[in-house]
């Protein structure tokens, strides 16, 4: 099929989201969790073969129906709807939820991204995310009334939660595995206290940088198991590694 249009040169490709349900969680159905989210590969393919950022999200180039839309980098994290404390600005993140409600797509909201007047490390994080957001909380109570504030906004509007983006990378998370086990544990009963229904998946790991992945993912699921298991599903990026060239990377 020939894409036209805006998009031209890239393609579009679909990332599913795995999840998986733990013993003692409510069952995931397959129809409430896999989702379809839009991402832009380009022709011929880049070094890293898939980019987030080649071109905008373009609606109705290709006939296809997204089931689930994950909310993530754009405008719509924690640094950027609570840019001060006890202050928010939900202008991005009402906009995106109510793109993804037209296309009949459920809202996933990837929580996390430290903002940096939250930060106990104020300067961990990504120069593209900016300054503080790879660090964990210097207050865990700040990341409580983060995860209110959103679930009293929008309720059932959200219908899935992902705690952290590829908590396995240094690029999102400077922290401890137990210090995110304590942010997954106090965010999952405020979000199952007000919206029951809603899937609340652990913070992500991506199999990209397999070391790091081994390293993170033992100690947490450990300390997770002394906060009896406070999750849904988990959140898997099935990203290749690093690195093969681009043929290697569609391949594998």
């Amino acid at each position: 099929m020939a894409v036209t249009g805006l998009l031209r040169s890239c393609g579009v490709i679909a990332a599913t989201l795995l999840a998986m349900t733990m013993q003692g969680g409510s069952p995931v159905r397959a129809a409430d969790v896999n989702g379809v989210a839009r991402m832009h590969a380009c022709t011929p393919p880049t070094a890293n073969f898939v980019s987030l950022e080649v071109a905008p999200e373009v609606t109705g180039t290709i006939p296809i129906t997204a089931g689930m839309h994950r909310l993530w980098d754009l405008g719509v994290t924690w640094k950027d709807v609570n840019p001060a404390s006890g202050t928010f600005t939900w202008t991005a993140l009402d906009a995106q939820i109510a793109k993804a409600e037209a296309a009949g797509a459920k809202p996933l909201l990837v929580l996390g991204m430290t903002p940096q007047w939250a930060a106990a490390n104020p300067g961990a994080g990504d120069p593209r995310w900016g300054a503080g957001t790879a660090s964990p909380p210097r207050d865990i109570n700040d990341w409580k009334a983060y995860v209110t504030a959103v679930v009293d906004r929008y309720g059932s509007r959200i219908a899935a939660y992902e705690l952290w983006n590829e908590a396995n990378l240094s690029t999102f998370w400077t922290g401890t595995a137990d210090q995110m086990a304590d942010l997954t544990a106090a965010a999952y009963p405020i979000i199952k206290a007000k919206q029951p229904d809603a899937i609340v998946l652990l913070p992500s790991v991506t199999l990209r940088l397999r070391a790091s992945m081994r390293r993170f993912v033992g100690p947490f699921l450990t300390a997770l198991g002394t906060r009896g298991f406070p999750f849904d599903g988990f959140a898997i990026h099935s990203y290749p590694a690093g690195n093969l060239g681009p043929q290697d990377r569609v391949n594998d």
